[in-house]
């Protein structure tokens, strides 16, 4: 997991393919990422063998799993302990069974309602920003400040980048803008490439500077990878929560009264029938 920590902020394009395996992979612990990550990058949910058997599912013949880390309580001199060990688990491709649909594309209007909908954090736009900035967060405010005058995309990406950055305030004097910026910028490049938003204008060269091109203690490294997976995952489950709820408002009607014909509607019809019959000149 150290090595691959390093690996990963080697340079730009070593963070971009970590960042779009975050987007894909189903919510998991700092070290499950870097772990599965560094034994197939295409993998997308995993489980145990245990529990794709109680959802009635079968492992293909011949596949061999991945290792995981998972939680594990033991007794040490009466008193219980949280430990971890190896388990191996399996990819959803790995499994007998229809494999999920990529997800619906929603339009930016759909997204942008799910983003900011029940939000902890003020979003208010803003006149007054300077042209070099297009969001901020101010911590004493909770609130978010957007320029006013930007693309949908644009402003899209920037909501989630200062929501990453009040995500990861913990509200005791100790935030820094600059400490958490990198975080945030790569935040909020794995909620957009999860829901299919334009990501073309994100590069990471200056976060792999940030982090000396990955030759800063390994420690430091997972520590900024578990910064942008608390605040990604956050985001994004809070869109598609949202996401859901919306679906869910504008449901198909079970039961629907027969709309009467009306004899305006009946002979429009009839003249409509008439005209496609007519004989081309």
């Amino acid at each position: 997991m150290d090595a691959k920590a390093q690996d990963v902020f080697k340079d730009g394009e070593s963070l971009k393919g970590f960042l779009d395996f975050m987007a894909q992979c189903r919510p998991q612990k700092t070290a499950n990422l870097l772990l599965l990550y560094s034994q197939n990058p295409e993998i997308r949910q995993v489980k145990t063998f245990e529990k794709w058997k109680e959802e009635g599912r079968t492992i293909k013949s011949g596949v061999h799993g991945y290792r995981f880390i998972a939680s594990q309580e033991y007794e040490k001199d009466g008193v219980t302990e949280q430990g971890y060990t190896i388990r191996r688990v399996y990819d959803v491709s790995q499994v007998r069974m229809k494999q999920p649909e990529p997800p619906e594309q929603k339009s930016m209007d759909e997204l942008m309602e799910a983003l900011l909908r029940d939000n902890k954090v003020n979003v208010q736009v803003a006149d007054n920003l300077p042209d070099n900035v297009q969001a901020q967060y101010i911590p004493k405010q909770r609130t978010v400040y957007v320029r006013n005058g930007m693309d949908d995309t644009v402003t899209f990406h920037a909501i989630n980048r200062e929501l990453a950055c009040a995500a990861l305030d913990r509200h005791d004097g100790s935030y820094s803008r600059a400490g958490v910026s990198a975080q945030a910028y790569c935040a909020a490049y794995v909620v957009a490439q999860k829901y299919g938003v334009d990501t073309s204008g994100f590069n990471f060269s200056r976060v792999c500077e940030q982090q000396e091109n990955g030759t800063k203690d390994p420690k430091e490294l997972r520590a900024v990878v578990g910064d942008i997976r608390t605040a990604a995952y956050g985001i994004g489950s809070q869109i598609g929560r949202n996401l859901g709820e919306m679906q869910q408002e504008v449901a198909a009607e079970e039961f629907t009264i027969p709309e009467a014909k009306t004899e305006k509607s009946a002979k429009s019809k009839e003249s409509k029938s008439k005209a496609r019959k007519q004989p081309e000149r």
